[in-house]
């Protein structure tokens, strides 16, 4: 294993620095929420009959907020990374990522094993990301079409290329 020198060792220290102070300004805001509405609505005519009511979901600010809240600060700063980890061996390349709680993985390079396999490999990153963050990564590719297809084999339809998709 490599150990950074010192020159190269400071431009990612820089870099972090600037992401702790910029997470800190942003947290640093109102984080109270809008008051509810509390008008009420009265009708003078008939009760609806008895029908199923929609289940009320959290809004998706509030599901934000509250997997924040479970984040420290650690957990929060990898959530802005995305790191490459190699599409033949996904596993193999996040498990030496989870101490650093990154928040995304690109699939890089190119593999022909197929969606099965290749799902159940995302899924392993999901429980391990999940365990490290508590919430899940985003998970990327490649796949914009025509030659640029980095994952492919049996599950995997090919994608036509941009002229042809400009097309459709």
């Amino acid at each position: 294993m490599m150990v950074p020198t010192a020159s190269k060792r400071s431009p990612c220290a820089v870099v972090l620095t600037a992401l702790l102070i910029s997470l800190t300004a942003c947290s640093a805001g109102d984080q109270s929420e809008p008051p509810a509405s509390t008008s009420a609505v009265s009708s003078s005519g008939p009760s609806p009959s008895a029908t199923a009511q929609p289940v009320p979901t959290p809004a998706p600010d509030a599901c934000a907020r509250s997997a924040l809240a479970r984040m420290n600060l650690n957990q929060r700063i990898g959530q802005l990374m995305m790191v490459g980890v190699p599409a033949n061996d996904p596993v193999g390349g996040y498990t030496e990522l989870v101490t650093y709680a990154v928040g995304g993985v690109f699939l890089a390079g190119r593999t022909s094993t197929g969606a099965e396999v290749v799902g159940t490999a995302v899924t392993t990153l999901q429980v391990q990301g999940l365990n490290a963050t508590g919430t899940f990564l985003h998970v990327a590719a490649d796949q914009e079409g025509g030659l640029v297809q980095t994952l492919s084999g049996p599950g995997f339809s090919p994608i036509p290329d941009g002229v042809e998709q400009g097309r459709l």
